[in-house]
């Protein structure tokens, strides 16, 4: 059965679209989700809040392929769980992201030249990703992966938005700085 949310949807090819997103994708919310709040009732409620911010992103989701929408879907039901959990305890959690791969590159020599760089980066990145702590993951995960503005990333992290460049600043030079010791051992 389809929720509420998606069957009021006015467009009748987006609502299509969702409805196949949500079939496809159900178990992986679910999943994604009880792994954060723990309760199948809570788990409803998250899921429900997170189709609702998906519908505003459908644009965005017909574009994605399988792989990518699959993380991003991932992604938003982390978010939007630990927000809920943040809401209610407003105590910061998160854990890691699963590892990413990059995009399949053009076939220029530059091209797949920059595609190898940004898959080594992505590679250096997952492996230093648990050892950031929990506010720099979750911003950055927040900007670079649900494309998130300063606004909706300082309502998260209960600050304001102009403080969200500094967090994001930090938050990669604890990455890069990470990354940098790794390559030295």
């Amino acid at each position: 059965m389809l929720p509420i949310c998606i069957m009021t949807i006015e467009d009748e090819s987006d609502r299509e679209f969702m409805a196949r997103l949500y079939t496809r994708y159900r178990r992986l919310m679910y999943d994604t989700i009880r792994q954060v709040v723990g309760d199948h009732w809570s788990a409803e409620d998250v899921v429900q809040a997170t189709l609702l911010k998906l519908i505003d992103k459908v644009p965005k989701l017909q574009t994605l392929d399988d792989r990518r929408t699959a993380g991003y879907i991932a992604a938003a039901c982390r978010h939007t769980a630990y927000n809920e959990l943040r809401r209610r305890s407003r105590q910061p959690l998160f854990v890691p992201e699963e590892e990413r791969t990059a995009d399949s590159a053009a076939s220029s020599p530059r091209s797949m030249e920059l595609h190898m760089i940004r898959k080594e980066d992505l590679r250096r990145m997952a492996d230093i990703w648990g050892k950031l702590d929990e506010r720099s993951r979750f911003a950055l995960e927040a900007r670079y992966i649900l494309e998130q503005t300063d606004a909706e990333i300082a309502q998260s992290l209960s600050i304001s938005p102009e403080s969200v460049r500094m967090v994001l600043t930090r938050a990669r030079r604890k990455a890069l700085a990470l990354m940098d010791a790794a390559a030295k051992q």
